[in-house]
């Protein structure tokens, strides 16, 4: 069994690739991240096709295709009959499945960042005017999962200061 408490994919349990699940009931969010992503790439800032994307309204559905797709950018909403379903079992998911992402749609009127950043959730978006935030979050995560571990380390490591400080010149800021 990995670190991650899952375990790692074999040939009985394959892995299949990242998709786009939205809990959102209707399509309005879907067609927005579609114009936003095509957006991106006209200009260059995104490379790679969108994910499919896949609606599942309830926590057994959305936990179903993060089994067989652990890699996934889940995209729930406060406007869900099941939301608060969701966010109870956010933290096991996030737990079980460290190479997903998730984001919430929050319609409440009601600031919950905080709150939902405290279980894992990485975007919090209010509005589809707010969907190349949402494209951007993906976008990240994709590049995220297409980089080598090495290459993580070695990017945080040359973002620290110190190896800069490592020479014996003076050090210019």
């Amino acid at each position: 069994m990995s670190s991650f408490g899952s375990p790692p994919p074999t040939s009985k349990t394959p892995s299949l690739p990242p998709a786009v699940i939205f809990q959102h009931p209707g399509r309005i969010w879907q067609l927005a991240l579609c114009n936003a992503w095509e957006s991106l790439q006209q200009v260059g800032q995104v490379w790679q096709p969108l994910p499919r994307i896949l609606v599942a309204s309830i926590p057994d559905r959305i936990e179903a295709i993060l089994q067989d797709r652990p890699a996934s950018f889940a995209v729930l909403s406060t406007k869900s009959l099941h939301y608060q379903a969701c966010l109870q079992r956010l933290p096991d998911w996030t737990q079980r499945h460290p190479l997903a992402t998730f984001c919430v749609i929050n319609n409440s009127g009601i600031d919950l960042k905080p709150a939902l950043w405290e279980l894992g959730v990485r975007c919090v978006v209010q509005s589809t005017w707010e969907t190349e935030i949402l494209a951007r979050w993906l976008a990240w995560h994709l590049r995220r999962l297409d980089e080598p571990p090495d290459q993580w380390l070695k990017g945080v490591w040359d973002r620290l200061p110190w190896p800069r400080w490592s020479g014996t010149g003076l050090v210019s800021g």
